[in-house]
C-alpha cells in the first residue's frame, strides 16, 4: 500500500524543481529556436512572394517588349516587301518600255528596208519586164 509521508513531498518538490530547471534549460531555448525558424520561414515566404511578383512583372514587360519588337519587325518586313514589289514593277515597266521602243525601231527599220527594196525593184521592174517580153516574144 502507498504510504503518505515526507518522501512524497520531497518527490513533488523534486519534480517541480526539475520541471523548472528543464523549462529554463530545454524548453525555452527550443521554443526560441522554433520561433526564430518560424520567423525566418515567414520572411523567406514573404521574399519568395516578392520575387515571384517581381519576376511576373519582368516577364510581363519582356513579353510586351517582345510583342512590340515583333510588330515593328513585321511592319519593316511589309515595308521591305512593298518596296521590293514596287521596285520590281518599275524594273518591269522600264523593260517593257525598252522592249516597245526596240520593237518600234525594228519595225521602222524593217519598213525602211522593205521600202528601199521596193524602190530598187520598181526601178528594175521596167528592165525585167522588157527582158521577159523579149524572151517570150523572142
Amino acid at each position: 500500500m502507498v504510504e503518505l509521508n515526507i518522501t512524497l513531498v520531497i518527490q513533488m518538490v523534486n519534480f517541480v524543481v526539475a520541471l523548472f530547471v528543464l523549462n529554463i534549460l530545454l524548453v525555452r531555448p527550443v521554443r526560441a529556436i522554433m520561433r526564430k525558424r518560424k520567423e525566418m520561414t515567414e520572411a523567406m515566404v514573404k521574399d519568395a512572394g516578392k520575387f515571384a511578383a517581381e519576376s511576373a512583372l519582368r516577364l510581363g514587360r519582356y513579353e510586351a517588349e517582345l510583342e512590340s519588337v515583333r510588330a515593328r519587325a513585321s511592319g519593316q518586313r511589309e515595308t521591305a516587301r512593298a518596296q521590293a514589289v514596287e521596285s520590281g514593277r518599275v524594273i518591269l515597266d522600264n523593260a517593257q518600255e525598252e522592249a516597245a521602243v526596240f520593237l518600234q525601231r525594228s519595225r521602222k527599220e524593217a519598213e525602211q528596208e522593205v521600202e528601199a527594196a521596193r524602190r530598187v525593184l520598181f526601178k528594175q521592174a521596167g528592165v525585167l519586164s522588157d527582158k521577159v517580153v523579149t524572151r517570150i516574144l523572142g
